[in-house]
Parts: C-alpha cells; sequence; structure tokens
C-alpha cells in the first residue's frame, strides 16, 4: 500500500575542505559557505529545507529532487573554489505514511 502523501525525507551533511588562500586573503567562515550550498538546495522546486546546527533536513515529493538539491549543493561550493567536498547522506522515504521534517 503506498500513501497518498507520499514523501522523501533527507539529511544531509556537507564538509568543505581544500581551499587555500593567500596571505592577504581571510578565509570566509565555514557558516558563510555553508549558506551558500543552503542557497544552492533551495532553489531546487518542490524542496523543504529546515537548517539546523548539526545538518540540512530536506522534504520532497521524488527522490530525484533530493538528489539535485545536493548536486546543487557540491556545485556552488566547486563555484567558489573549494576542492574537496565530503558528504554523508541519509534517505528516509515511507510508503506507508506522511511524515514531517520536524518529526526527524
Amino acid at each position: 500500500m503506498v500513501c497518498e502523501d507520499h514523501e522523501v525525507v533527507a539529511e544531509f551533511n556537507i564538509v568543505q575542505l581544500g581551499k587555500h588562500y593567500s596571505s592577504d586573503q581571510l578565509p570566509p567562515r565555514m557558516r558563510d559557505e555553508l549558506a551558500i550550498a543552503t542557497y544552492a538546495i533551495k532553489k531546487v522546486k518542490g524542496i523543504n529545507v529546515l537548517v539546523t546546527g548539526m545538518s540540512i533536513h530536506m522534504k520532497a515529493k521524488i527522490i530525484q529532487d533530493i538528489l539535485k538539491a545536493i548536486e546543487y549543493a557540491h556545485l556552488s561550493l566547486m563555484d567558489i573554489g573549494i576542492s574537496r567536498i565530503i558528504s554523508s547522506i541519509h534517505i528516509d522515504e515511507r510508503y506507508d505514511k506522511s511524515q514531517a521534517v520536524e518529526e526527524r
């Protein structure tokens, strides 16, 4: 039995490493880079996003939107010169009942 309100919930952690700065350049705070990744995720239509101190939670109707959001986050960091990006993703896809991001 598939629930009519079927949704995919994901927890996403991203760590950016490897950007080198010249001696006259100050590195941005890590949260500035995470804000860039979060902004990129929010560009995907149909994604609900909840940012917490530990991770980014996302909810969408289809798993492809979750994966597209993760790709956008990676690309946004690559575009600003991050040379290594490490992600951890947990995806919860239930077919028996609806779930809210806040319930995770």
